[in-house]
């Protein structure tokens, strides 16, 4: 099999997966199992390692996350292989979704998800970040605590798991949030100065 039929039948397996886990047709340890299988089918060597510091791990050889997120690109013979530096929404849904599944959060299935839940933990996302703020930080900054030294904190931080949750919450119950996006955007265009609000 060539490289391109190689890419091509990867391809359509990930978005034959994507689509199932969308469906809910798969629970989240079978979805991780078959997602392991065809990432192993399409590289035999499969594993993940750091390339870039702040971004997750990848496979050098065929430019995947564990997740079956592309993030480098395909090159069995550099160490380093080249980064990508934008992604689809769709891309980081699937990256979120997927890490989130591997940690156990939807191990019970959508249908048991406490959607109330999961829209107020956005919320509590959003007085985090508050709360930064009203600590003195400022907007763009990023810090670490002494007794956590791994672990970033900061507005961007807390606007950053906000947008975490949203992309999980997406991935969980099939949200297509790019045409979302693009269908209020439009609309938004369509609107007046302040949004026929007064000032």
């Amino acid at each position: 099999m060539t490289d391109t039929q190689n890419e091509s039948t990867w391809t359509k397996r990930q978005g034959e997966l994507q689509r199932a886990i969308r469906e809910h047709s798969l629970t989240a340890r079978n979805a991780k199992a078959m997602l392991e299988y065809y990432l192993r089918l399409n590289c035999p060597e499969h594993q993940t390692t750091s390339h870039r510091d702040g971004h997750p791990k990848w496979c050098g050889r065929c430019g995947y996350t564990d997740q079956g997120v592309q993030l480098g690109a395909p090159d069995a013979e550099q160490s380093e292989p080249s980064t990508r530096t934008t992604f689809t929404v769709s891309e980081y849904i699937d990256l979120c979704h997927g890490i989130a599944r591997d940690k156990g959060f939807w191990d019970k299935g959508v249908e048991a998800a406490n959607i109330g839940e999961k829209l107020m933990l956005m919320t509590s996302e959003i007085a985090e970040t508050f709360e930064e703020w009203r600590a003195g930080h400022g907007v763009t900054e990023t810090y670490y605590n002494s007794d956590k030294p791994d672990k970033p904190e900061g507005v961007p931080i807390e606007i950053a798991d906000l947008v975490i949750r949203v992309l999980d919450f997406c991935g969980a119950f099939g949200i297509d949030l790019e045409e979302a996006i693009m269908t209020k955007v439009r609309y938004n265009t369509t609107r007046p100065h302040m949004h026929g609000k007064l000032a």
